[in-house]
């Protein structure tokens, strides 16, 4: 189907062009598509390290408060969703309900937000006048605890299966990929 004349791609260019252009996008595509479980695990673990950069230019850039454990919030709202999307809480939990489906996610997703508020919130109340470098060793110590508690609470009941980690985890349905 030709574009109307004055459409945005017709203007300077010769149908060849566009159909060349367009020709060359399907094929890019279609290459991208084919390399998509490749590329899959890269795109999250970018997106996780944009998050926490940004995370960590809000904090420090704009406040500029000198914050070394905001990575420990982070955590505790992964290993929330961590435990409930797989079968390890089983481990603790009766009744073989879980991995919870990939539908949970986004519910677990807000859940883990106000888990870390709530936890920001116990920890600001003891250290809220602190600033500079006494923020940062206070932050830094409760980013040690919370990975000390996730590398220790295999005993006595395996709540994190320790420093192996939590397997399998039901990845989050994206409403833009196919299944």
């Amino acid at each position: 189907m030709k574009p109307p004349p004055g459409h945005l791609l017709c203007v300077g260019r010769s149908n060849d062009e566009v159909l060349f252009g367009r020709d060359s996008i399907a094929r890019a595509v279609a290459v991208v598509g084919i390399h998509q479980r490749l590329l899959s695990g890269n795109r999250h673990s970018a997106g996780i390290f944009i998050a926490l950069a940004l995370g960590l230019n809000i904090v420090v850039g704009f406040v500029g408060l000198l914050n070394l454990g905001f990575v420990a919030f982070y955590a505790i709202g992964a290993y929330l969703w961590a435990i409930f999307g797989s079968p390890q809480a089983n481990h603790f939990l009766p009744g073989n309900l879980f991995p919870l489906s990939s539908v949970w996610f986004f519910p677990f997703l807000l859940l883990s937000v106000g888990v870390g508020a709530l936890t920001g919130a116990l920890l600001g109340l003891p250290v809220l006048r602190l600033r500079g470098d006494y923020l940062a060793v206070v932050t830094l110590g409760f980013a040690e605890v919370v990975r000390a508690l996730v590398n220790n609470l295999d005993k006595p009941i395996n709540i994190t299966n320790g420093p192996k980690g939590i397997t399998p985890i039901e990845k989050p349905p994206l409403f833009f990929s196919r299944c």
